[in-house]
């Protein structure tokens, strides 16, 4: 029921939007062509003639990773030299004492000497320890080069002469996505090329096939899209399973090796428990393996070479759902030697009386009732705080706040260091979609307290509800505050993660053919016992993937979509990243080879504003430079509420204060106003009530802006 809610929510929000996919067709075949040919325009001949509709744009893939560094430097540049551009445009217009106080008009070394002065010696021999050598003369080069794009090797004219023959010299991928002009031209451009040549369009001797594009091109790799042979995918499979393969051994015999060890070889005699310090080593044994892994899964899939981005965050995904499952099931098989050491120490006995290290078959020690209910204990001990929480609380410093801290520091220290390099650094890391996998992790775990006694069931999973909340939190504030953007455009990673989910839910089933041989519904045993209960769990995987695959997908949405008929130029005005932009060799074509004025611009994340519109060519979208908030700003804004706070609650406790002075006075007049009442037996007139002291009065209410109710609050 989850997988086809899933399916027809994307489906549907899909169907809603219209986005720059609906309008290209990926195109596959193309011969081995030079790049000082106008491809790009020979193929949008070809396809409107061949098909009858009119084509925006073409975009070519290039093999281009001999000079990608040099190209992304180029484009690097030119971006930093026109937003300087735009900066001096701006400052001409202001006043003269506003500009007098630009920060950049100081001295530079002057600033040195006080940013050094400022940094603490602890930071400064880190920073020479980072920046030593290479780094050092890196960072040395950046100071003495200027700003970006301000100079450039030789004269202008030679270094563009030097990129055109890089760029004619490159060859093209194999492949192009075409853009029409609207998504109903697309579909029938793709419907034609099957149905009419069923071969697909000739083009300079090479037979062109159509298909609808299926990511977006925020999220395509254009330095994967190479011919990738056969041979190519399995020397890139093997590289990457061996380098998986190794890194998981280092992480065994180099960090859970020595853990295991000193568990194992603890004394546990009458049943003494693993100390602290024992304890906060296997949290933190869980945590650096987690974070070990979760780099190298990372690096693996980076060289993978996939050609989309969702590609690469399955096979991520899956990667690092492996690797947790592995060290949960080493975890396991180290807590099971642990309480079994334990039960042993103060001499605890098998269901039939036998001291239990008489107990030999391991089927029959885990059946026992007290392995099974040490086994309960140190699951949920294991469970929560340690992998439900500790590490999804030490995420945020870790991979957020202490990098960000760390790149203040050394750009504050540094002043020579250019605005541009200094964006680059304090730029957070990009969204991954590694939560995937730690939510299966904590789900398989809880689910594994179903092979043991229920006295922490309910536990757990209340643990693991409320560690999700937290979770979820945190990622919300990720998202929105603390990455600069991100963009997956298939249900990819979310079909394997449903897929993944098979694992819990077969291990349900498996605890469920445990729990009936323990109660005598099943009678086997031995080794039988697991055979059947892995074999359970199996089948289950096995009935999990057939619904997903054939069952699932017939539930799908019949929504079509709503854009069909809608304009390229109604997209591209209000979705930076085209196929043109994202392109970086076709915005380096366009502007040395072509010589389009004005070019296509390379869009990055933050710098949309940058791009320029040219209709000819299908480049539309155009922004302003968005606010930026100052801190001084926001910290003032926020030291006014704190103040205006302070202030009401202070008018506020000092009137209550008043008025309890006020109650306990009046209640000691009438306590003595009885007392002389009961002593004495005359009639005496009622004493007049003592007046209220000022103190005593209700201070008035300020007054609040949020309505009667919070007033009377």
């Amino acid at each position: 029921v989850f997988a086809v809610y899933q399916l027809r929510r994307f489906q549907e929000a899909d169907a809603k939007q219209t986005t720059h996919k609906d309008f290209c067709a990926r195109c596959t075949g193309l011969p081995e062509l030079k790049g000082d040919d106008e491809i790009e325009v020979e193929l949008k001949s070809a396809v409107t003639e061949a098909t009858g509709k009119q084509v925006v744009g073409v975009s070519v893939c290039w093999d281009y990773e001999e000079h990608e560094s040099e190209f992304t430097q180029v484009i690097e540049d030119d971006l930093a030299e026109r937003a300087q551009l735009k900066r001096a445009h701006k400052s001409e217009r202001r006043a003269s004492a506003v500009a007098n106080q630009n920060p950049c008009d100081s001295d530079p070394e002057s600033d040195s000497a006080q940013a050094k002065e400022r940094s603490c010696w602890a930071f400064r021999k880190v920073e020479d320890f980072v920046f030593s050598d290479e780094k050092g003369d890196m960072l040395k080069n950046v100071a003495e080069k200027g700003p970006p794009g301000s100079v450039r090797r030789g004269d202008l004219e030679e270094a563009d002469k030097e990129i055109r023959d890089k760029l004619a010299s490159l060859v093209c991928a194999g492949q192009c996505f075409i853009v029409f002009e609207t998504e109903a031209d697309r579909n029938a451009a793709v419907e034609r090329s099957v149905e009419r040549w069923n071969a697909g369009i000739s083009f300079r001797g090479s037979r062109l096939t159509f298909e609808v594009a299926d990511c977006e091109p925020a999220s395509i790799l254009w330095q994967n899209c190479v011919e990738q042979t056969l041979m190519w995918k399995l020397k890139k499979a093997v590289g990457g399973f061996i380098s998986y393969v190794l890194a998981m051994l280092f992480w065994v015999f180099a960090f859970y090796a020595p853990y295991a060890y000193i568990i194992l070889s603890s004394n546990y005699q009458y049943g003494q428990e693993p100390s602290l310090v024992a304890n906060l080593s296997f949290t933190m044994v869980v945590v650096a393996g987690n974070g070990l892994m979760y780099i190298t899964c990372s690096e693996i899939a980076d060289r993978m070479g996939f050609q989309s981005l969702d590609n690469r965050e399955v096979l991520y995904m899956l990667l690092y759902t492996i690797a947790c499952m592995l060290n949960v099931l080493l975890d396991m098989a180290v807590t099971y030697h642990m309480a079994y050491a334990m039960l042993v120490g103060i001499g605890m006995t098998s269901n039939d009386g036998r001291p239990l290290a008489e107990v030999t078959r391991f089927t029959e020690r885990f059946e026992t009732f007290a392995m099974q209910q040490s086994l309960g204990e140190n699951l949920w001990a294991y469970s929560f705080p340690s992998t439900f929480l500790v590490p999804f609380l030490i995420e945020p410093a870790a991979t957020i706040y202490l990098p960000y801290k760390i790149m203040v520091w050394i750009v504050r220290s540094h002043p020579k260091i250019h605005e541009w390099t200094a964006e680059r650094l304090l730029t957070p890391a990009p969204m991954d979609l590694s939560r995937y996998s730690d939510v299966l992790l904590n789900a398989m775990l809880a689910v594994l307290i179903l092979y043991f006694p229920p006295g922490f069931t309910h536990w757990i999973f209340m643990a693991m509800a409320g560690s999700h909340l937290v979770i979820y939190a945190l990622d919300h504030y990720k998202v929105l505050r603390c990455i600069p953007s991100t963009y997956f455009s298939t249900a990819d990673v979310d079909w394997w993660a449903q897929w993944m989910l098979s694992v819990p839910i077969g291990l349900i089933m498996s605890a469920l053919v445990f729990k009936c041989n323990s109660r005598g519904y099943i009678h086997v045993r031995g080794w039988w016992t697991i055979i059947l209960c892995t074999a359970s769990c199996i089948l289950h995987m096995v009935v999990h993937t057939w619904v997903l695959l054939t069952v699932v997908p017939k539930f799908a949405s019949a929504e079509t979509s709503a854009g069909a008929n809608v304009q390229y130029r109604v997209c591209a005005e209000s979705h930076p990243f085209s196929w043109f932009s994202s392109n970086p060799v076709h915005c380096l074509r366009s502007k040395y080879f072509y010589k389009q004025e004005p070019p296509c611009d390379f869009c990055i994340p933050g710098k949309e504003h940058l791009l320029r519109v040219n209709e000819k060519a299908g480049y539309y979208f155009h922004d302003k430079e968005a606010a930026v908030e100052t801190f001084m700003e926001s910290r003032s804004s926020w030291t006014g509420m704190q103040t205006a706070f302070k202030e009401q609650a202070t008018v506020m406790t000092s009137g209550l204060q008043s008025l309890i002075k006020g109650e306990k006075k009046i209640e000691e007049a009438k306590d003595k106003d009885s007392s002389d009442s009961e002593e004495s037996t005359a009639p005496v007139p009622k004493p007049k009530a003592p007046e209220v002291p000022v103190a005593a009065k209700a201070p008035e209410v300020p007054e609040f802006s949020g309505g009667d109710e919070q007033a009377s609050k």
